[in-house]
Parts: C-alpha cells; structure tokens; sequence
C-alpha cells in the first residue's frame, strides 16, 4: 500500500490526474488550484505511468480521462480500477453516451464531466463530493 500523506485537519488532497492534453492539464490545476489550493496535483499520461505513482503514494481522488496513448474508452476505468481498488475515478472526457457513461460506472468510475463543464459549477460541485472543504 502507498503512502497517504493527506492532512484531513486542513483539506490538503492528493489528486492525481491522468491526462495527456496539455491544455486540458493547465485547466484542470487552474481550476482545481482555486477550489483547493492548499492541495496537491499530480499529472501523468499513461495508465502505465499512473500505475507506478499510485504503487509508491496514496490519493484522495483521480480525475481520468478516458482516451489515453495505452487506453481508450471504459476499459481505461478498468486499468485504473485493477490497480487502485478504493480512490475514486472522476471521469473527465470529451464527449460520452449514455453507453459509455453505464460501462464506466460498471468498471469502477464514480462520477464522470466532459471537458466543456470543466468551467462550469457543476464540476466544482461532483468535487466536493469527494473532496469536502
């Protein structure tokens, strides 16, 4: 089991987020930073990459998106899902079908955002499900 380093007495997270746009990345630490500034964010690219980070440390949630170099789709949920049984998955998409959005609940995902409600209050809203302040 990794190292959990969360100081619960002042809503310090550790996210780590799966992303390999960097566009998206800068927004999302934007976004994340403001909400919860006093936490920490982790980026990699690869559900290879995010395998290695999450054997050495443990993480309050992970924000995944679905299309990556080494997975695509719902089965990214359960690459992640096979390596972390407990930390939950914020899905964070492009676009998703409803199809989609029930194969990624079955592997693992909690809650799922596209990319266009990154901005949005929505997304500060399913945050704080799992990282209350």
């Amino acid at each position: 089991m990794g190292v959990n380093f969360r100081d619960a007495s002042q809503n310090v997270y550790k996210i780590l987020i799966i992303e390999d746009n960097e566009d998206d990345i800068v927004l999302l630490k934007e976004v994340l930073g403001t909400s919860y500034p006093k936490s920490s964010m982790i980026t990699v690219n690869t559900v290879h990459n995010a395998g290695r980070i999450l054997q050495e440390y443990d993480f309050d949630l992970i924000i995944l998106d679905l299309n990556l170099p080494d997975s695509f789709g719902p089965k990214t949920v359960g690459d992640i899902r096979a390596i972390t049984a407990e930390t939950p998955i914020l899905i964070f998409t492009g676009m998703a079908s409803d199809v989609t959005v029930e194969e990624c609940k079955k592997m693992g995902g909690q809650s799922l955002i596209e990319k266009s409600m990154l901005t949005d209050l929505r997304f500060t809203e399913i945050l704080a499900r799992y990282l209350p302040r």
